[in-house]
């Protein structure tokens, strides 16, 4: 019998801890962003592809988080990452509340993620 072993997760504090590095957390948000834009058509209405108001997530915001961030935690289950830590670190870190991964993508730009985390808010 074939046994695969339970993939080993950084914890919270861990992960927070990791991502404190400005330099390291501006790879994870571009290479996050870059991910989630390569699956953006199964998540978005057809035709709204850049519109946040058409966001396909927009009338669920009732459902458990763990639905509407499933390809985010996805992303961070294979950087062994803690899903939880990762996401409160880009809200403290960036100053934004994200309700799902589609404002991940939509909200910031790579330009203004780098602003903000060298200080400059715009």
């Amino acid at each position: 019998m074939l046994t695969i072993p339970y993939k080993k997760l950084k914890s919270r504090e861990a992960t927070m801890e990791y991502l404190l590095n400005p330099a390291r957390l501006k790879t994870f948000i571009q290479d996050l962003r870059a991910y989630l834009k390569s699956t953006q058509h199964q998540f978005q209405k057809e035709g709204y592809e850049n519109d946040p108001r058409q966001c396909k997530h927009r009338g669920m915001y009732d459902r458990p988080e763990t639905m509407m961030f499933r390809r985010f935690h996805h992303f961070c289950y294979l950087r062994n990452l803690d899903w939880v830590g990762a996401r409160e670190m880009m809200e403290i870190m960036l100053g934004e509340r994200f309700l799902c991964e589609c404002e991940m993508v939509w909200r910031l730009s790579d330009e203004q993620v780098g602003e903000r985390l060298a200080g400059r808010r715009k």
